[in-house]
C-alpha cells in the first residue's frame, strides 16, 4: 500500500509561551493531491477516482488528521506525523512539532 498526501500550509506553526504555558496555533491547510496506490484522487469508500471543483482546505491541520484516522487504512495519528515529510525543508512534521513543543 502506497500513499501519498501533498497539502499546502497556509500558515505557520506558532506556540507562544506565556508565563510557562504554550499556547499553539495550528496552520489552516489545503489538500492539494493524494493517491492510493498510484491512483491520484482514489475515494477509499466508493473505490473510484473522484473529480474534485476545488482543493480541500481545512481550518486546522488536526481536522485533515481526523479525516485520515477515518478512513480504513489503519493510519493513526501517530502514523501521520511520523511519515510527513516537508518538501524543502530539513525537517519532517514531527521534527517541527517536537521543537515547538506541541502535538496535533
Amino acid at each position: 500500500m502506497t500513499i501519498k498526501l501533498i497539502l499546502n500550509l497556509l500558515q505557520i506553526f506558532i506556540s507562544i509561551l506565556l508565563k510557562e504555558l504554550i499556547y499553539p496555533h495550528y496552520p489552516k491547510c489545503k489538500v492539494l493531491t493524494w493517491s492510493y496506490n498510484g491512483r491520484e484522487f482514489w475515494d477509499l469508500a466508493k473505490n473510484q477516482v473522484i473529480v474534485l471543483a476545488k482543493p480541500l482546505e481545512f481550518n486546522k491541520i488536526q481536522e485533515l488528521v481526523s479525516l485520515i484516522e477515518k478512513q480504513p487504512l489503519g493510519i493513526s495519528q501517530q502514523n501521520f506525523i511520523d511519515m510527513t515529510t516537508i518538501e524543502n525543508n530539513i525537517w519532517t512534521l514531527k521534527d517541527v512539532l517536537d521543537k515547538a513543543n506541541l502535538t496535533l
